[in-house]
């Protein structure tokens, strides 16, 4: 019985040998099977023919890591107060969470240069430090008049800054096409390496061109045909002064890593893991394709904890909650949907990502990931990278 390593080894052992033999088409018309798929656990290696001199086959051994680590978990104690939840946190909390924080009067002084930046006078002088539920994320909010800046705590990288309509010219309108250019003007004002992304987003705050006093444009990383969602920045101005309203940057990078595993692999990783997982599905469709996306721990605690799964995602009035957080990693990877059988009742759909390169299980949702990105709003003006 095979595990996933030998599996993919005796591949890449069988595929050396056709291509030593200058017969390709063999190799990609032939099926692998296998008894039995689980995650890749250990190092995957891969046998690639290089090249061939006084026809002696050279070949090179490329070890590629496992990138999955077990996730950190965080319990932390909820309570409703108002309407709202509270997180409780102890001082010793707080002050471990700080550790490695960049000061107050570093925070301001990364504002006062993004300020300087956008041509602004105010001066920043307020500044407050927000740590998430989990402690993993922590940024400075810092106030100079009515201007605020987000700046992160831990790296000093600026993240955002809004400022409001109030007292501002807004009588100004734009036509789409007028918008698409400003945006575009901005873009390229505020970003050296503005030609490496590509608008995927461009609406305004009423729906119609009459109507609208700030329009917004989101733009994307793109990597050959893949865009990379966790790297993008989003602008938001005010048509006829062209004045920012806000601008925000997600910066999250993309690993790059090779497309290793092929299609039907990791849907087979995906399907022996959902097995295991819910035996009693029945799968009607699946959907697999390949994408860049962000590391989560989805579908490690729907494995880990199945029972729990679904009640951990409700918030009760007074409760313990559990986070599991991950590395930020941005990998390419096969995103492979499962379709249940309408009498199953728990979920309709789980979809699996699949890392490209090792074949693990990165991550997940309880979702159809190509449902969600067809998905596209109505006040949308681009649709496949043009104006609509």
């Amino acid at each position: 019985m095979k595990n996933n390593v030998q599996y993919i080894e005796e591949i890449y052992q069988k595929k050396s040998e056709i291509e030593n033999k200058k017969n390709h088409n063999d190799f990609y018309n032939k099926t692998f099977k296998t008894n039995k798929l689980i995650p890749i656990k250990m190092v995957a290696t891969f046998i690639l023919t290089i090249g061939i001199t006084i026809g002696i086959g050279y070949a090179s051994v490329i070890t590629y890591q496992k990138i999955w680590k077990e996730p950190q978990e965080y319990r932390v104690n909820i309570k409703s107060k108002e309407g709202y939840y509270i997180v409780e946190k102890t001082q010793e909390d707080i002050e471990e969470e700080l550790k490695n924080c960049i000061s107050k009067e570093q925070a301001i002084q990364k504002a006062q240069e993004v300020l300087k930046r956008f041509n602004m006078d105010e001066k920043a002088d307020i500044a407050n430090i927000l740590i998430d539920s989990t402690g993993a994320d922590k940024t400075w909010n810092i106030y100079a008049g009515a201007a605020s800046i987000v700046v992160d705590a831990q790296t000093g990288e600026f993240r955002s800054l809004s400022i409001p309509t109030t007292g501002r010219n807004i009588k100004g309108r734009s036509t789409k096409e007028e918008a698409l250019q400003v945006a575009n003007d901005i873009l390229y004002k505020y970003r050296k390496d503005a030609q490496n992304y590509e608008i995927v987003k461009l609406n305004n705050n009423m729906g119609t061109e009459e109507d609208s006093y700030i329009w917004y444009a989101t733009f994307e990383k793109k990597y050959d045909k893949l865009y990379n969602h966790y790297e993008f920045i989003n602008i938001g101005w005010i048509p006829g002064t062209n004045e920012i309203y806000q601008y925000v940057i997600e910066n999250k990078k993309y690993e790059n890593n090779p497309e290793e595993i092929t299609k039907d692999d990791a849907i087979r990783v995906a399907v022996q893991k959902d097995k295991e997982i819910e035996p009693d599905a029945q799968i009607k469709e699946i959907k697999a394709d390949i994408r860049i996306e962000k590391m989560n721990s989805d579908a490690y605690v729907r494995d880990k904890y199945k029972d729990k799964y679904y009640e951990q995602k409700i918030i009760s009035d007074e409760a313990e909650k559990i986070y599991y957080v991950t590395e930020d990693r941005v990998r390419k990877v096969w995103v492979v949907t499962l379709e249940y059988d309408d009498i199953y009742n728990k979920v309709l759909y789980y979809t699996y990502y699949i890392d490209a390169t090792t074949g693990e299980i990165i991550g997940g949702l309880d979702s159809d990931y190509f449902e969600i990105e067809s998905e596209i709003d109505e006040n949308n003006y681009i649709e496949n990278g043009e104006l609509n």
